[in-house]
């Protein structure tokens, strides 16, 4: 798949609050994350980005990006990725929430870790649903797995970049 149009989103843009309401209302992420979490993120995120998909008038499909044309009862919310930094761990940035229903997770992936390197920061890490095809998918992209907890059945995993 090529390299799909997307949207960088944080929370001092001036359209933030249409594109949280558009990330609290998807079912990207296969009813496997509970709204609660996706609402919560949604609201805390540092920054993020949308990867979107704009219907074409004659019934085609072409993915534009959010900031060329918005329109909700045409445009369709592809996958989000949304990540959170804070000074009390200033050496790392979290993958609060990754969210895909296609084959755009690995491209938000190396979009925030991009975004990472440019901010001077060395490690991004992320918890995941404790499935075995997930770890080694993220494996493939260089993290590595820290620890699972057994309560929430999430697994820790990190990359130095």
């Amino acid at each position: 798949m090529e390299n799909p149009d997307y949207v960088y989103i944080e929370p001092s843009q001036p359209d933030i609050l249409r594109y949280r309401e558009l990330i609290k209302k998807q079912i990207t992420c296969r009813y496997e994350i509970s709204s609660e979490k996706i609402s919560h993120d949604a609201s805390t995120f540092t920054f993020g980005y949308l990867v979107y998909l704009q219907r074409a008038q004659i019934g085609r499909r072409s993915i534009k990006s959010l900031n060329d044309r918005f329109n909700s009862s045409s445009s369709i919310l592809l996958s989000f990725i949304l990540c959170n930094y804070t000074n009390a761990a200033p050496d790392q940035v979290f993958i609060e929430l990754i969210c895909s229903n296609n084959k755009t997770g690995k491209f938000l992936i190396e979009l925030a870790e991009e975004k990472v390197r440019s901010m001077g920061i060395k490690r991004i890490c992320l918890f995941l649903l404790d499935k075995d095809r997930l770890i080694n998918w993220y494996k493939s992209l260089g993290y590595v797995f820290v620890n699972k907890n057994f309560d929430t059945k999430l697994s820790l995993m990190m990359k130095y970049i």
